[in-house]
Order: structure tokens, then C-alpha cells, then sequence
């Protein structure tokens, strides 16, 4: 369960800079500032007392509902964990910072993988690519088939040159889908997520560099990755955004879309000559040897 405490400590320390500095008998939101005090501490139980107690004294209180949830999926009850986060969900509007409704999802999702339902686990994911205009949005098929068929043409690196794609919170979800979909040989749609998910991380990531470098102007992703190499900003940022990991992903959807076309081929190249890639350049190169789509062994 270690990959839900992270997430935990982030959603519950947002949550901390909004909380009033109540005075006199326990409201709510200083019961629910005890809870974070005490999860950050480690003591679990403490904060789900204190978590529960805000919602006996404020019956509609999705943080601390999420709260609940989270930690009860810390300690292995999935079932009331996500019964909590679903209550949460249903609250949503009543969020001090609307946008913490992509987090409770992301939660669920990772219960719903560790429990092996599959079904609920694309569902929930779904749901937030859901709220992706650039990727949902019927008006935006036609550049959603444009940098599709501009892949396909010419790869990668022609892609970029002539798109961006405003990051979204679904990025995540595009990279989680992208992985599912190809664990069921379900190329096209692997791709689609993926492709999605390659053009936002790029965009975010040339956003910040021209930061430093206005002028600068994608050219291939070599030189791309050197530049991000090169900043530690940037490094920190690509690894948060698993861009390697994307990469790879996207290389394998499109191989089991087009075998017949060097784009996969290519991306693993670049990948290999890039040892910072880690597990991802080692992968790479086993893809080189011998390529396959749903090569996904221990992902």
C-alpha cells in the first residue's frame, strides 16, 4: 500500500492551507486540522478519530470523508474506503479546492487496481479523462485525428514540432489507460491515450524550458531530453510526470498499431541512448531486440 500514502500526504496537506483558525469548542475544521496533524505524524487511528468526529459535528464534509477513505485504504479496507471517497465524490461541489475531486479519483482508481477489478479500475479512469475537453470534446476530433495521422506520417518529432496540448490533470489517466489498454491488446485506444499523454507532458515540459530559453524551439527529442538533462528543474519535472515512462508506452501502442512503420523503433532508440531513462532505457532495448507490443513484463 505504499503507493497510496503519497498521495494521501499531498491531498491532506492541501487541505491544511485552508483550514479557518477556528477558536473555542472543536468545529469541525479544527477537529479535521487535529487529523492532519496527526496522519502526519503516523498516528493513524488518532487521525481517524478526529477525521470522523468533524463529520459527527458537519454531516457534509467531503475532506474529511476523503480523508477517511484514504486511510482506510492505507490499512487494507478497500470496501469503506471506498465508500468514503465515493461520499466524498458525491460532495464534490462542496470542495474548498475544486480541482481535489482528480485526486479522490485517482485514489479510487488505485483500489480498484490493487483489488483486481479491471472493469473499475478503466471506469474510474475514464471518468477523469471524462473532463478532458482536448481529448472528449467531438469539436476537437478533427486535431485529435490530425496529430494521430502526423504521427503516423512522419513520427514523433513532427508531432511536436507542430502541436501543443495544454496539460490537464487526466494525464495520468491518458498514461494509466495507455498501459491498460495494451495489457489487453487493445492498440488503438492505447495509442490514442498515449499520444495524448506524450503531447501534454511535451508541451509542459518545453513551456518550462522557454522559461529559461524563450526562444527556444523544439527541434528532435535527442536534443529535446538533453536540454531537460541538463536542468534539474526540468529532470525533476519529467520524472513526475513519468515522461520516459510515456515514451516507451507510446512507442509499444504504436508498434501494435503500425509494426510495419520506424516510429516505435525510433522512439526506443532515442530512449537507449539516454541512460538517465533507467528502467525505461533498459526496456528499450530489450524492445529493440525483439519488439512487441505488450511487452509490459513486471510494469
Amino acid at each position: 500500500m505504499q503507493r497510496i500514502c503519497q498521495p494521501v500526504l499531498i491531498f491532506l496537506s492541501l487541505f491544511l492551507l485552508v483550514s479557518t483558525g477556528a477558536h473555542g469548542s472543536d468545529p469541525a475544521w479544527l477537529r479535521y486540522q487535529r487529523g492532519l496533524a496527526a496522519y502526519e505524524e503516523g498516528e493513524l487511528g488518532l487521525a481517524l478519530r478526529h477525521f470522523r468526529g468533524a463529520l459527527e459535528q458537519q454531516s457534509r464534509f467531503p475532506e474529511a470523508e476523503a480523508g477517511i477513505g484514504m486511510i482506510l485504504a492505507q490499512e487494507g479496507a478497500f470496501g469503506p474506503a471506498i465508500r468514503h471517497l465515493s461520499s466524498a465524490l458525491e460532495q464534490a461541489n462542496e470542495l474548498k479546492i475544486p480541482e481535489e475531486h482528480f485526486r479522490i479519483r485517482y485514489a479510487m482508481a488505485e483500489i480498484h487496481e490493487l483489488r483486481g477489478d479491471q472493469r473499475e479500475f478503466e471506469r474510474t479512469l475514464e471518468r477523469i479523462v471524462d473532463e478532458d475537453r482536448n481529448f472528449r470534446s467531438p469539436q476537437q476530433a478533427t486535431l485529435r485525428n490530425a496529430r494521430r495521422r502526423v504521427f503516423l506520417d512522419n513520427g514523433f518529432d513532427r508531432m511536436v514540432e507542430l502541436y501543443r496540448l495544454e496539460p490537464h490533470p487526466s494525464l495520468d489517466a491518458h498514461r494509466l489507460l495507455g498501459a491498460h489498454y495494451l495489457r489487453s491488446g487493445e492498440y488503438s485506444a492505447a495509442f490514442e491515450h498515449l499520444l495524448t499523454a506524450s503531447l501534454q507532458a511535451s508541451t509542459r515540459l518545453i513551456a518550462e524550458l522557454r522559461n529559461t530559453r524563450p526562444v527556444y524551439e523544439y527541434d528532435n527529442l535527442n536534443e529535446f531530453l538533453d536540454n531537460i538533462e541538463s536542468d534539474r528543474n526540468l529532470t525533476f519535472l519529467s520524472s513526475e510526470m513519468r515522461y520516459y515512462e510515456i515514451l516507451y508506452l507510446l512507442a509499444a501502442a504504436s508498434y501494435g498499431v503500425r509494426p510495419d512503420l520506424p516510429h516505435s523503433t525510433d522512439l526506443w532508440q532515442v530512449l537507449v541512448d539516454t541512460p538517465s531513462a533507467g528502467i525505461w532505457s533498459r526496456r528499450a532495448g530489450g524492445q529493440l531486440r525483439d519488439p512487441r507490443a505488450d511487452a509490459l513484463i513486471d510494469y
